[in-house]
């Protein structure tokens, strides 16, 4: 379809804005496109992605809508729409528009990640095997999709799949500390505790403090009974998260069986105020209020 070199200029200026963050000079350029050419779809699309970074939801689908009603074979404006009706909880209309997108475009990367996320989010997990492992087979350089992916064989309880996809990435990635904590707990649920370990103080070479990977380090030195090893580790995850009430209950643990009592219990109090419906932090709060080694904490401290 030949279109009006005008309006091909215009929308060309407009992209150019909008990837310099201009919005609303890039807005103006694709109006300005439209009116020379309406039947231009991809300054549609474009103009429905800029109605989508101002907010306007419902207006963004309907410039989505037009694009695709003047070019059924532009295939972005049917993931873009896809993606906002993904984002509102729309499942069924964004599978349908992935689906679609997927028929125009079969090497569509991007489509067959989103409706693996889709999927996941319903708990889809077989289908989202399948869109996932197509995703990595059409880019092995999409590292997004071989981590998605390995969750999924995870739960799916493929764990020699989820380490291989893992093990991908930490080859394109050496870097990446997602991928190495993410590898360390599967290892640790299969009790390869030294592999895992491995794993976490490589992440933990690269950020130092990454919660994540300190708090699955911590928990394999509790698994392994080096309640010593452990203290320290916690003592740092709290420091980056004093807010966790997870992490506080097991240092007010590791206080305790360090011989400090005292400290274990003012630990636990705050676990306690964080998360005062916590079953098993007040279980172990009411333990250790119950001590008969506290000093410097009264015994009938209550919360």
């Amino acid at each position: 379809m030949n279109y009006n070199p005008e309006a091909i200029e215009y929308l060309n200026k407009g992209i150019e804005l909008l990837k310099e963050n201009k919005d609303d000079e890039a807005e103006e350029a694709f109006i300005k496109a439209i009116e020379i050419d309406d039947k231009l779809a991809a300054a549609y699309n474009n103009y429905g992605i800029i109605k989508l970074l101002k907010g306007f939801v419902d207006g963004a689908l309907e410039s989505f809508r037009k694009a695709t009603d003047r070019d059924p074979r532009l295939f972005s404006a049917y993931t873009n729409a896809a993606s906002v009706h993904q984002s509102r909880g729309e499942g069924q209309e964004a599978e349908d528009l992935y689906k679609r997108s997927l028929q125009v475009n079969p090497h569509n990367v991007d489509s067959y990640f989103n409706l693996g996320v889709l999927y996941i989010d319903q708990n889809k997990f077989e289908e989202a095997k399948k869109v996932l492992e197509k995703a990595c087979q059409l880019d092995p350089n999409h590292t997004q999709s071989f981590y998605l992916l390995s969750s999924v064989y995870f739960k799916l309880e493929d764990f020699y799949a989820a380490i291989a996809n893992l093990q991908h990435i930490i080859l394109k990635e050496p870097e990446n500390v997602k991928a190495r904590y993410a590898l360390a707990e599967i290892y640790r649920k299969q009790g390869k505790y030294s592999i895992a370990i491995e794993q976490l103080e490589r992440a933990l070479t690269i950020n130092p403090d990454d919660e994540k990977s300190l708090v699955c380090l911590g928990l394999i030195y509790v698994e392994m009974e080096e309640g010593q090893l452990a203290l320290p580790i916690f003592e740092k995850a709290c420091q980056i998260n004093s807010n966790s009430s997870e992490i506080l209950e097991m240092l007010a643990i590791l206080y305790e069986m360090d011989g400090r009592p005292d400290q274990a219990l003012e630990t636990c109090q705050k676990a306690v105020e964080l998360s005062p419906d916590d079953m098993y932090i007040l279980e172990t709060y009411d333990r250790l209020k119950d001590s008969p080694y506290l000093t410097g904490i009264g015994n009938n401290k209550s919360v």
